[in-house]
């Protein structure tokens, strides 16, 4: 079918808003900061992850369906700003997500089984990406881009949660990352 487009507020209603269909979806009281798109298995990008800022009425993170039910959703974490879907377990899939929420990052598995957490060097998680940084064929690495008023901090883990390397402080707040061969 068409590609549809899919927007959230940040107007303390948590709207979840479809184009190129009918469904307008009013999930929370909080600030929705970030949506991601993946294929949970059925062979089309159909399963969205939203990143709630008030976890305490569904959750930090809340996955749905196509059709907008919820699937599955975690407990409150505190204030996630970011979202990222990769394959942490190596099976050729990206179907876990990765959220950054203060100063740590949780990675799941799409039925919001907790994997792991890492511990960052900062106290704001502002934006996270996944992707293949070490050639091993597998999106398991973790870019993490935190900080505070008055430093930042870039850092990057691997699919088990492990740091593989973080940048020194640099007086500015990394407020979003992205990866790719650009060379």
């Amino acid at each position: 079918g068409k590609n549809d487009v899919i927007a959230a507020s940040q107007d303390n209603y948590g709207y979840v808003l479809y184009a190129n269909r009918t469904a307008n979806l009013s999930l929370s009281t909080g600030i929705i900061y970030d949506i991601e798109v993946f294929d949970n298995g059925t062979g089309y990008n159909n399963t969205i992850a939203i990143i709630d800022s008030d976890g305490g009425t569904r959750g930090s993170l809340i996955i749905l369906d196509r059709n907008g039910n919820i699937k599955c959703n975690t407990s409150d974490l505190g204030t996630a700003y970011a979202a990222a879907v990769g394959d942490l377990d190596r099976d050729g899939n990206k179907r876990e997500v990765v959220v950054g929420e203060g100063a740590t990052v949780y990675a799941y598995y799409s039925n919001c089984t907790e994997i792991w957490n890492f511990a960052t060097l900062s106290s704001n998680v502002y934006d996270i990406e996944t992707g293949d940084l070490d050639n091993d064929g597998n999106y398991d690495d973790v870019a993490i881009g935190s900080g505070s008023i008055t430093s930042g901090y870039f850092q990057v883990v691997n699919g088990s949660g492990d740091s593989s390397w973080n940048s020194s402080n640099f007086n500015n707040i990394p407020s979003s990352i992205e990866i790719g061969d650009i060379d």
